[in-house]
């Protein structure tokens, strides 16, 4: 990497190191107030503050992180089921504690309730009530 603050480096450099997976923090941070933000939602360990800094600076892209492995739990739940990779799937459940059985058949339950239009927080109260 370069000593080159990334605000000004040309768009194809930015977007190719939003890409690297060997980034410090800091430079994440600063990608994310770029136009390459986006790019930067591929690394699925993505730290929690970095992606608070992509909704800081861009707040219409909320959908976007809402489907992030490592979202806020609540801003997951927000996310249309159908949306959300198997990742961010473990993950939700892994956080709200499941194990075993329970999580197995949570992500079971998750994929017979694709295409029904929930979100994932609609689909977790059924889940948590059966």
């Amino acid at each position: 990497m370069s000593d080159v603050p990334v605000e000004d480096l040309a768009p194809d450099e930015r977007f190719m190191l939003a890409g690297r997976p060997d980034l410090p923090v800091a430079t994440r941070l600063a990608l994310a107030g770029t136009p390459d933000w986006s790019e930067l939602l591929i690394h699925h360990d993505l730290e929690p503050e970095v992606l608070a800094e992509i909704l800081t600076q861009h707040p219409e892209a909320r959908a976007d992180v809402a489907v992030h492995p490592n979202a806020d739990l609540e801003l997951m739940e927000t996310a249309p089921l159908d949306q959300l990779i198997q990742p961010a799937l473990e993950r939700y459940a892994g956080r709200r504690g499941l194990t075993g059985e329970r999580e197995s058949a949570f992500r079971s339950g998750a994929e017979a309730a694709r295409g029904r239009g929930l979100t994932l927080g609609e689909f977790w109260r059924e889940f948590s009530e059966s």
